[in-house]
């Protein structure tokens, strides 16, 4: 029972110098240290001036949990550590959805780069972003080439190249500087059929990778031509300095014959066709797409190939 009362009347150093302080006050200094009850004027501290809950509670004459309890009976919301240390400079772009949209999405910068620019963690830059609902790009497409990204919403684009050129998923990977994998998803995100990586005939001992392939393989078999599909390999260095190697379509005779879709030509393409032709006596035929080559056969003509085997 003693040790009851003792615990009942028993009050902290803190507590002891708080109930002093207010035994001193007037019924107008009582008011005034009430104020944090008044959300209006607790908001106007805490959210718009920044105040810190120890600086209002030493106004107030209370402990900072008392100022942090009125907060969040206030229905405001409490600000995180990592909050209450942002700049002028971050508070203002925080809750600019339309800054934010136009850094990240325009201008295409990363979050690393606005959270340099105003002095918070990257993380925090997404949480914003998030806040916005402003969808935030993974690591890999935050590293994509310009030119990819241009293409990479660019569903017209996509389904020329892929369906009506019928290039490869390699072959466009390789113009845009991404995996192949990466085009993967932009296909099937625009709702673009995915084709078969092979196609495989009963009429042919070997598979081939397109229509066009297809085409020349059986204008060859048809003629009698004898022919290695994917016979032989060459080693060469791309226009970034990386050593690769190339596999041409066909090879027969005294020719080596690359089937290309209608496209642009590009760096990479013109290596493997100066690795061929450096490295072998035969002639190199394009059929398709002109590049660097020995002979060149547009398509819609690709029946004059036979003409190069008498």
């Amino acid at each position: 029972m003693h040790q009851l009362l003792a615990m009942n009347y028993s009050k902290t150093s803190e507590q002891q110098s708080l109930a002093a302080y207010c035994n001193g006050l007037t019924n107008t200094d009582r008011v005034n240290t009430n104020r944090y009850r008044n959300e209006a004027w607790l908001r106007e501290q805490y959210i718009d001036e920044r105040r810190m809950p120890a600086d209002i509670a030493e106004e107030c004459g209370v402990i900072p949990c008392t100022i942090r309890d009125w907060v969040r009976k206030h229905g405001i919301e409490p600000r995180t550590r990592s909050e209450a240390k942002l700049t002028e400079a971050a508070l203002d772009k925080r809750d600019d959805a339309s800054w934010l949209r136009e850094q990240y999405i325009e201008n295409r910068r990363s979050t690393c780069d606005i959270a340099g620019e105003l002095n918070v963690a990257s993380s925090t830059v997404s949480n914003w972003l998030e806040k916005h609902g402003i969808d935030t790009r993974s690591l890999i497409e935050e590293l994509l080439p310009e030119k990819a990204i241009d293409k990479r919403d660019d569903a017209s684009w996509l389904r020329e190249q892929y369906v009506d050129c019928e290039r490869s998923l390699c072959d466009i990977a390789d113009e845009l500087g991404v995996s192949t994998v990466t085009v993967y998803k932009w296909l099937n995100k625009h709702g673009i059929k995915i084709r078969k990586t092979v196609i495989d005939v009963e009429h042919l001992d070997h598979v081939v990778r397109s229509d066009w392939e297809l085409r020349v393989a059986e204008l060859l078999t048809g003629a009698g031509v004898d022919y290695q599909y994917e016979g032989m390999s060459v080693d060469y260095i791309d226009e970034n300095g990386k050593h690769r190697t190339y596999t041409p379509d066909f090879v027969s005779g005294d020719y080596i014959i690359e089937v290309k879709g209608r496209r642009r030509n590009t760096e990479r393409l013109a290596a493997k066709a100066e690795a061929v032709m450096q490295s072998s006596e035969k002639s190199y035929v394009v059929v398709g797409n002109e590049l660097p080559c020995d002979v060149h056969i547009q398509w819609g003509r690709e029946e004059r190939l036979l003409e190069l085997f008498g």
